[in-house]
C-alpha cells in the first residue's frame, strides 16, 4: 500500500486541543472543525491494513519556532478518531518520521503511507 495525502496544518497545537470547564475538559471548536475537516478529506481513502509506516512534511504557516511533536498529536488524533487508523500505538505505526518543509501560506502535511 502506498498512499498519499494532504491534510490542512492544525489550528492548534496538541498541547491545546482541550478545555475545561466546570472541571470538565472538552475539545475546542477548532480541534472538531480540524478533524472534520480531515475526515471528509480521508472519507474515500482507502485505509490501511496491518502495521504501517508514515512519513509527514510539515509545510508550517510561517516561520515560528513549533513542536513537530504538538503537531503531529493533533493530526494522529484526528485520524484515529476518524476510524481512518485504528490506533496510533505500536501496534499500527511501524515507524514514524516528519521532515519541516519551507513554510506556505496557510500550512500543510504532505502524508505518505507504506506497508511497514
Amino acid at each position: 500500500m502506498g498512499v498519499r495525502f494532504t491534510l490542512p496544518w492544525p489550528p492548534r497545537s496538541g498541547n491545546h486541543q482541550h478545555g475545561q470547564r466546570s472541571g470538565k475538559r472538552y475539545l475546542t471548536p477548532e480541534i472538531r472543525a480540524y478533524r472534520a475537516e480531515v475526515w471528509a478529506l480521508l472519507a474515500r481513502a482507502p485505509r490501511p491494513e496491518g502495521r504501517v509506516g508514515l512519513r509527514f512534511t510539515l509545510y508550517p504557516p510561517d516561520r515560528r519556532a513549533r513542536d513537530g511533536d504538538n503537531v503531529l498529536k493533533v493530526v494522529m488524533d484526528a485520524l484515529v478518531a476518524g476510524g481512518w487508523l485504528p490506533d496510533d500505538s505500536n501496534k499500527t505505526i511501524a515507524w514514524l518520521t516528519y521532515v519541516w518543509a519551507e513554510p506556505v501560506k496557510g500550512g500543510r502535511i504532505e502524508v505518505e503511507v507504506r506497508e511497514a
